[in-house]
């Protein structure tokens, strides 16, 4: 049996989710979209896990969108010995330049122009803030620090220097490949980390036009400078991810709370979709039940208005991936059910703080806008047990989600690339129908799956919401149907 909710969850796939049999048992938990990361691994591995996920969606009958996330202008130092190094405070240090005899001092990176842009009192921060170092020199292609709060360090893990707007580009040479990787392989969404300005939200589009496709663009807001162009930045982009483990470094830690809460109603005012990301369940990676306050962020991440919620680790590596988007759905349920939907919170906006008032989307209301707003009405003031959208394109669908129904909504259409895109839209449930001619045809086509899936049964009353079929972006129909099965 499939987990229903309407929040979606995104989880990332790794060694933990090799096996078509736990990919199964991730849909059946409830798992909507994956999440390929491009930080780790190479390309022959990761088309690997996109096969067996596409084999497992079609084993469980649930389409499953696919996000390549891109690495972006993520900082991170090198490859260390395999049992790493002990930093302990007080400690001198090289970063960068040539390879050390002394391991156990020297830190390698992968940012060989960073030396040439940091200054003496930098602060830089290791493995999400766990390790702090100060620059006390630097002869620009090395940096030498004092370890100010020290810890474990392994391989590859990400650096940052808050304060610094650093000169990297946020759509790389590595993205590039990257991203023309995705497309072979049919990817349904790509992110893009560390965005800054809308500018790097467009490199990525641009990028998009010259492969002659199109893709939805999220935007991972990471950095504060994202904050300071966010209106832009949610205009451009197709999606919004709350980052908060590399914001809650950049920015600090007790400024996430409050960016969160907006960044996602600044989306719901634009009708722009948005994830929250970042140990979500992170004490999952080991152990098998949550903390208490993960719960708490969990529910609070639903309350606030998140289409969809991440698992990292706690899939990717963890020892119980299953077990933790159990919990997930189990809570999103919970959450879903309270009275909490019908009272956003309200915006936070303290002094000294980025300009994160709410601003209301510019574009006119437009036909589809109406016929959704129409459609809804009346879905809330009639009988009927669900709202039926059969859509080629998927946005009306989209619109539908922004609107949040308290009834069940389902998405017809003959498109699987459709189908996959919208399993990540909050409420919407989606559903594959044959091609037809007519919009006859097109509802007793929606009416036969739906009574299969046992999404309805003989009598109901629901509201369907389309358009003359086959037409795509032509949504003029609604009315009152009776299901007849």
């Amino acid at each position: 049996m499939i987990q229903s909710k309407r929040t979606k969850i995104l989880c990332t796939l790794g060694p933990a989710t090799d096996k078509k049999a736990m990919l199964e048992r991730l849909i059946r938990a409830g798992m909507n979209m994956a999440r390929i990361n491009m930080s780790h691994g190479v390309h022959d591995e990761h088309a690997r896990r996109i096969r067996r996920l596409a084999e497992a969606s079609r084993a469980v009958n649930v389409p499953i969108g696919v996000l390549v996330d891109l690495q972006g202008p993520k900082l991170r130092i090198g490859e260390l010995t395999p049992e790493g190094i002990n930093l302990k405070k007080g400690q001198t240090v090289h970063v960068g330049g040539r390879k050390s005899s002394a391991p156990e001092t020297w830190i390698p990176l992968d940012a060989p122009t960073l030396a040439r842009e940091l200054d003496r009192g930098d602060t830089i921060l290791l493995a999400d803030g766990s390790i702090a170092l100060k620059v006390t020199d630097t002869d620009k292609t090395a940096l030498i620090v004092r370890v100010t709060r020290g810890g474990h360090l392994t391989s590859r893990k990400g650096l940052n220097v808050p304060g610094r707007a650093l000169s990297v580009p946020a759509f790389t040479t590595k993205d590039k490949a990257d991203l023309a990787f995705a497309l072979k392989h049919n990817a349904d969404f790509v992110a893009l980390s560390f965005v800054r300005t809308a500018k790097d939200v467009r490199a990525v589009k641009n990028a998009l036009k010259r492969h002659k496709t199109s893709k939805p663009v999220v935007a991972k807001i990471e950095k504060p400078q994202a904050l300071d162009d966010i209106d832009n930045i949610i205009d451009v982009a197709d999606g919004i991810m709350v980052a908060r483990g590399d914001l809650g470094v950049e920015l600090s830690v007790e400024r996430v709370p409050a960016a969160q809460k907006t960044l996602i109603q600044k989306c719901a005012a634009a009708d722009r979709w948005v994830i929250v990301a970042t140990q979500m369940l992170e004490s999952m990676i080991e152990s098998a039940t949550p903390t208490r306050a993960e719960a708490s962020d969990i529910a609070n991440a639903v309350y606030d208005g998140a289409d969809c919620l991440m698992l990292s680790g706690e899939t990717a590596i963890g020892k119980y991936p299953d077990r933790a988007v159990d919990i997930m759905t189990a809570i999103c349920r919970q959450s879903e059910d309270t009275a909490w939907l019908d009272h956003p919170v309200q915006t936070l906006h303290p002094a000294h703080e980025p300009d994160l008032t709410l601003r209301k989307s510019s574009s006119a209301q437009t036909a589809e806008r109406a016929m959704v707003d129409a459609a809804l009405v009346l879905l809330r003031e009639s009988d009927a047990s669900a709202l039926w959208v059969f859509t080629q394109s998927g946005r009306t669908a989209q619109l539908v989600s922004k609107s949040r129904p308290e009834k069940p909504v389902l998405a017809f259409s003959p498109h699987q690339d459709t189908l996959r895109l919208l399993s990540g839209q909050w409420g919407i449930r989606p559903l594959h129908v044959a091609m037809v001619k007519t919009t006859d045809e097109m509802v007793t086509a929606g009416e036969q799956v739906a009574c299969e899936r046992k999404c309805a049964r003989k009598g109901d009353r629901v509201i369907v919401l389309a358009g003359q079929a086959p037409t795509i972006g032509a949504t003029d129909i609604i009315k009152i149907h009776h299901v007849r099965k």
